[in-house]
C-alpha cells in the first residue's frame, strides 16, 4: 500500500478506517464472494459531523504510462483496478444499512484514487521522466488538491464521484 496526505484546514474530527487490515481479520463471508466483493480500498474516511466521506484506494507508478498500463485482469491498468475496488468497497458497504445510511448523508461523497509517480535516485531519469508525466502536472495543478473528477457511471448510480488526485487531498 502507499502513502497519502490528507489536508485538513478545518480541523474537522476524522474516522479513518484501514480496509485493507480490517478486511484481513475477517473472512471473507460468502455473500461477498458469491457477488464478487472480494477487493476493498485501503481507506475509508468521514468526518464527525458527516460533510465528507472519502473512500480512497492508494497506488504508485513510475509514469503515466504505467497508470494505465494493462495491468492482473484490467485492461485499463491500475487506475481501472482502483475503480473496481472503490466500487467493491461501495457495494460492500451498502449491504449494512445503518452504516450506508450515514454516507449517503454526508454532504461530499467521494471515491477517490491517490496515485503518487515514482522518483529515481539518478536525477537525469526523474528530468526526463517530468517531461512525459506533463499531463499528471496539469491534473495536479487543476485540481488544487481536491482530485479531478472523471466520470464513472457505477459509482456515481450510488451518490459518489469519482476523483483522481496526486499525493495530496484537501478534506476542507
Amino acid at each position: 500500500m502507499g502513502k497519502v496526505s490528507y489536508r485538513n484546514g478545518k480541523e474537522w474530527s476524522l474516522y479513518v478506517l484501514d480496509f485493507e487490515h480490517y478486511k484481513s481479520q475477517l473472512n471473507n463471508s460468502a455473500v461477498l464472494k458469491q457477488e464478487g466483493l472480494t477487493r476493498m480500498c485501503d481507506y475509508f474516511i468521514i468526518d464527525t459531523e458527516t460533510e465528507i466521506c472519502i473512500l480512497n484506494e492508494i497506488s504508485s507508478a513510475i509514469d503515466i504510462k504505467n497508470l494505465d498500463k494493462p495491468t492482473e485482469n484490467f485492461s485499463g491498468g491500475k487506475s481501472e483496478k482502483a475503480q473496481k475496488q472503490l466500487l467493491d468497497s461501495l457495494k460492500t458497504i451498502k449491504k449494512c444499512i445503518p452504516l450506508w445510511q450515514i454516507l449517503s448523508s454526508a454532504k461530499s461523497r467521494i471515491c477517490l484514487f491517490s496515485y503518487r509517480i515514482a522518483q529515481d535516485k539518478d536525477p537525469l531519469i526523474n528530468n526526463i521522466r517530468t517531461a512525459f508525466n506533463r499531463p499528471l502536472q496539469v491534473e495536479t495543478s487543476i485540481s488544487k488538491e481536491r482530485g479531478v473528477a472523471y466520470r464513472n457511471d457505477d459509482i456515481e448510480q450510488l451518490g459518489f464521484q469519482y476523483r483522481r488526485a496526486e499525493k495530496t487531498f484537501k478534506i476542507s
